[in-house]
């Protein structure tokens, strides 16, 4: 079990790396938003796939075909079986399990123990091991598990880093960076700290093979468990601020400047073009004369229109229902608006 002192450190260290972003968090959930929906970008897209990458081998790996054999399961042997009738009962025997076999002939229930602890592969390879009933012997198989160990989760990292780097993930994907290498880390942290605190005696007192604790079974498939769902909730958070489901972020000040500049341009183009199509008109004797026509009788139709008793009661009683001091504050502060944005933008 890991101890209470272990969990202070780990706080104290990743408390302040991990506060900012709970923080960030917890202010984007609260935060209500009309972002509009966007469908996810290339970049995101390519993302998500390194992740889902990730968690599919993670996952592959946990199938018993990946998974490496356990004599004692394959055999459903107690752990004191004797080393020669525990051998005898596996249906075909291959180089490692004539090497397990020296090894716990020469290492004895010690032998079997670590065997619990690291697996197969510690034992057959660890070349600082000659005696498997050495004092020390449980060190040196602890030194020799640790690449295996961390091999798995650099690659994990390896995969998270590259999905949340701004060049293959884009910017919605590298927000999440330091969030997704974090996780890697403590998934990690978690694992070497679960074997090297293991107390692997607890099997020395089994009678049946119901009470043996296969250890190192149960952590290679909750480590690739782990990293399997570690994968997961960073992809969703990554689709979530991709698509403006979740996690928006306001516009920087750039990018508000940026988006009022071509606004202005766009009217700017706008006016441009209705002032050359007036120009044209207004030079051109035939188009003006229709002009000068389509207002003439445009106010003859509006006079006649609100002689008409029915439109008179109808605009006196809108006027009636209007609020003159507030539409005279509305239009001022829009008037105020427009002409404070010029200054504003140049600031």
């Amino acid at each position: 079990m890991v101890s209470w002192s272990t969990i202070q450190s780990a706080l104290l260290f990743f408390g302040p790396m991990l506060l900012p972003r709970i923080i960030a968090f917890y202010r984007s959930l609260r935060a209500p938003t009309n972002a509009t929906r966007v469908p996810v970008s290339p970049e995101a897209a390519r993302a998500l796939n390194l992740i889902f990458a990730s968690a599919a081998v993670s996952l592959i790996f946990t199938l018993p075909y990946f998974t490496p054999n356990n004599i004692f399961s394959k055999t459903g042997s107690r752990l004191q079986t004797p080393t020669p009738v525990l051998f005898n009962r596996l249906p075909s025997s291959t180089p490692q399990d004539e090497t397990l076999r020296h090894i716990f002939a020469t290492g004895g229930l010690e032998a079997r123990l670590q065997y619990l602890r690291f697996g197969p592969d510690v034992l057959c390879n660890c070349p600082l091991v000659t005696d498997p009933k050495a004092q020390d012997v449980g060190m040196s198989y602890l030194i020799c598990a640790f690449p295996s160990l961390l091999k798995t989760h650099l690659m994990h990292l390896l995969f998270l880093g590259l999905a949340t780097s701004t060049r293959l993930g884009g910017t919605s994907a590298a927000r999440w960076r330091t969030a997704a290498v974090l996780s890697g880390i403590a998934v990690m942290i978690a694992d070497v700290i679960s074997v090297a605190t293991y107390e692997h005696q607890r099997n020395a007192r089994a009678v049946t093979y119901s009470d043996v604790e296969n250890f190192f079974w149960t952590r290679y498939l909750v480590s690739h468990l782990a990293i399997c769902i570690t994968d997961a909730v960073i992809g969703l958070l990554i689709w979530a601020s991709a698509t403006n489901r979740a996690f928006v972020l306001p516009p920087t000040p750039a990018l508000q400047l940026e988006a009022s500049t071509k606004s202005l341009e766009t009217s700017l183009a706008k006016y441009k073009a209705l002032s050359a199509i007036r120009n044209a008109v207004m030079r051109e004797s035939g188009f003006r004369g229709k002009l000068n026509e389509y207002w003439r009788k445009e106010g003859e139709i509006m006079h006649e229109l609100f002689e008409e008793r029915e439109v008179l009661e109808a605009v006196n009683a809108t006027l009636g229902r209007l609020d003159v001091d507030v539409l005279t504050r509305d239009a001022g502060e829009y008037v105020d608006q427009i002409f404070r944005q010029p200054e504003s933008a140049g600031m």
